[in-house]
C-alpha cells in the first residue's frame, strides 16, 4: 500500500514515493537475460581461446581471457537479480520497500552477489582500457612483443585486479551491499534505507550516508581514470594511423615500381594495424554503452527526484538502459572477437566463406 506525503511511523517520516523502477517485472527479469546471455559469451570467448593454436601465447587471448573471467563472475550475479536479497529487510513495510522477484537469500548472500558484481565489473571495465593501453604500445610506440609482456603487462593484469578489489572489498566492511532503489535490479553500495542518505531523523540500519558518498566518488574517480587511459591510448594509435597514412603516400608517389614487395608488405601491415583500430573502437563502443548510463546517474547527472512527468520517463527510460546494456559486456565483447577472428582468418584464406570460418 503506497503511504500519502508525510505519513510517519516510528518517528520516522517518508516523502512520497513517485517512481519506483525497482519495483517493476522489467528490473526483475530483463539482467536474468542479458547477464545469462554475458556471462555464456565470455564463456565462449574461453572456450575459443584455448581452442587457437596461439590459445594463451599471445597478449591479447591473456587479456581477453582475463577480461572474460571478470565478466563471468559480474553478469551470473548481477543475472540472479533479486534471488540472494535478503528474503526480509527490517521495517521494509514501514520504508515502503518492494522488489518484485522471489528474495530467497540473507546478508551475507546479498554481500556476496555485491561483491562479485563490483568486482567483476570493476576489473573488466579495467581490462578494457588495458586493452588500449596494449594497442598504445604495440602500434604508437612500436614496442617489441616481447617487451611488452617482460615490461608491461604485468600491470596490464595487476592493474583491473586492484581495481575490481577496491571497488569490492571496502563496501564488504561497512555493511553497505544492501538491495536498495539505487542499486538497479541486485545488491549494491548503498545505505539501508535510502532515506537516511537523504533525510534527517532517519537513521541508516545497515550501512551509513558518509560511506556511500565516498563509495560514489571512489567510483566515478575510477570511471573518470579509466576515461583517460582508454581515449588517450586511443589518441595515440589514431595519430600513429595518420602519421603512417601520410608517410605511405608520401614514399607512393616517388616510388616508381608501386608492386615492389616491399612496398606491399608495408601497406599489407598498415591495413592489418587499421583493423586493430577499428577493433579497439569496437570495444570502446561497447564499454561506453555499459558504463556511460549508470556513470550519469550515480554523479547525479540524470535527475532522479522525480519532480515532473518529463523527468520521471526520462530518469526512467535511462535505469532501463543500465539494466540491458550494464550486464550485456561480454556479450559485445564476443560478437567483436569473433567478428576479428573471421577476418584475420579470411584476410589469410579469403576463398572461405564466413559462414564455413
Amino acid at each position: 500500500m503506497d503511504k500519502p506525503y508525510g505519513w510517519c511511523a516510528d518517528k520516522i517520516c517518508l516523502s512520497p514515493k513517485v517512481r519506483d523502477p525497482w519495483e517493476t517485472d522489467f528490473a526483475a527479469l530483463v539482467p536474468r537475460f542479458t547477464g545469462g546471455l554475458s556471462a555464456i559469451s565470455s564463456a565462449l570467448i574461453i572456450y575459443i581461446i584455448f581452442r587457437s593454436e596461439t590459445r594463451l601465447s599471445s597478449i591479447y587471448h591473456r587479456i581477453m581471457f582475463g577480461m572474460s573471467l571478470a565478466d563471468i563472475c559480474g553478469s551470473i550475479a548481477m543475472a540472479l537479480t533479486s534471488l540472494p536479497m535478503p528474503s526480509y529487510m527490517p521495517k521494509e513495510e514501514i520504508f515502503g520497500y518492494k522488489w518484485t522477484g522471489a528474495r530467497l537469500g540473507n546478508t551475507f548472500t546479498c554481500d556476496a552477489q555485491g561483491f562479485f558484481v563490483f568486482f567483476g565489473m570493476g576489473c573488466m571495465f579495467n581490462y578494457n582500457a588495458m586493452l588500449c593501453v596494449y594497442y598504445a604500445c604495440a602500434i604508437a610506440f612500436a614496442m617489441r612483443e616481447r617487451n611488452i609482456k617482460k615490461y608491461v603487462e604485468p600491470l596490464l593484469h595487476i592493474i583491473p585486479i586492484l581495481a575490481g578489489l577496491a571497488f569490492s572489498v571496502p563496501p564488504l566492511f561497512f555493511e553497505m551491499y544492501n538491495p536498495g532503489i539505487s542499486a538497479y535490479a541486485w545488491c549494491g553500495p548503498v545505505a539501508y534505507p535510502d532515506e537516511c542518505v537523504v533525510y534527517q531523523g532517519v537513521e541508516c540500519i545497515r550501512g551509513n550516508a558518509k560511506m556511500r558518498n565516498l563509495i560514489q566518488i571512489v567510483i566515478a574517480v575510477v570511471i573518470l581514470y579509466v576515461f583517460f587511459l582508454i581515449f588517450s591510448s586511443l589518441a595515440l594509435v589514431i595519430w600513429k594511423v595518420i602519421q603512417t597514412d601520410r608517410m605511405i603516400a608520401k614514399v607512393t608517389r616517388l616510388c616508381r615500381d608501386r608492386g615492389n614487395g616491399n612496398m606491399l608488405r608495408v601497406l599489407e601491415n598498415h591495413r592489418n594495424t587499421k583493423a586493430v583500430v577499428a577493433q579497439a573502437m569496437s570495444y570502446i563502443l561497447a564499454f561506453l554503452l555499459g558504463v556511460v548510463p549508470p556513470f550519469l546517474l550515480s554523479i547525479g547527472a540524470v535527475d532522479t527526484s522525480g519532480q515532473s512527468e518529463e523527468s520521471i520517463k526520462f530518469a526512467d527510460n535511462f535505469e532501463k538502459l543500465t539494466l540491458v546494456f550494464l550486464p550485456l559486456q561480454g556479450f559485445f565483447n564476443f560478437v567483436i572477437f569473433v567478428s576479428f577472428k573471421i577476418y584475420n582468418y579470411r584476410r589469410v584464406r579469403p576463398d572461405v566463406g564466413i559462414g564455413r570460418v
